[in-house]
């Protein structure tokens, strides 16, 4: 099965589906977060409708949504005031 692209990844594009498989490798796989991805509010939407969206922890392992064959990958863009200056 084929994914559909990350919003902001360096190399959008459908990636073949890999049981097992976090968020986090998906969007590796699609080329990477870019600078305005939004990596903590990244989420995936299961074939069913339900949304899982990623917890990033300062501790604790994070916890990354898989995703299921159909599933699609969203990574939003930061908001203005968090994007990285472009000096």
């Amino acid at each position: 099965m084929r994914r559909r692209p990350p919003a902001l990844s360096n190399s959008p594009g459908a990636v073949a589906f890999e049981p097992g498989r976090n968020l986090d490798w998906y969007v590796d796989r699609a080329g990477g977060y870019t600078q305005t991805g939004d990596q903590g509010h990244a989420y995936v939407t299961q074939p069913n409708g339900e949304r899982e969206g990623v917890k990033r922890k300062t501790i604790f392992a994070d916890r990354v949504p898989r995703p299921k064959p159909g599933a699609s990958v969203y990574v939003p863009t930061l908001a203005a005031r968090e994007a990285p200056s472009a000096r």
